[in-house]
């Protein structure tokens, strides 16, 4: 299970999380799909639902920021 399936699951669903977002669920089925959100996604869902906003990143700047981190 990736970060964003994490938030779903506390969420409730899809159709919860992206209601709490103000997205659609075809966006929130998307971010699935792909593997990533919206950095400001990210922000806003780590601060909701208490997952790592860097485990959603896209892997590119996922890899900037822990490289960063080091």
């Amino acid at each position: 299970m990736n970060a964003i399936e994490r938030a779903i699951e506390r969420a409730g669903s899809r159709a919860a999380f992206a209601k709490t977002l103000g997205v659609t669920v075809q966006a929130v089925c998307q971010w699935v799909s792909r593997g990533w959100v919206p950095p400001a996604r990210a922000l806003e869902i780590e601060d909701l639902y208490a997952v790592p906003r860097v485990e959603m990143m896209k892997p590119e700047l996922r890899a900037i920021i822990q490289a960063a981190a080091q």
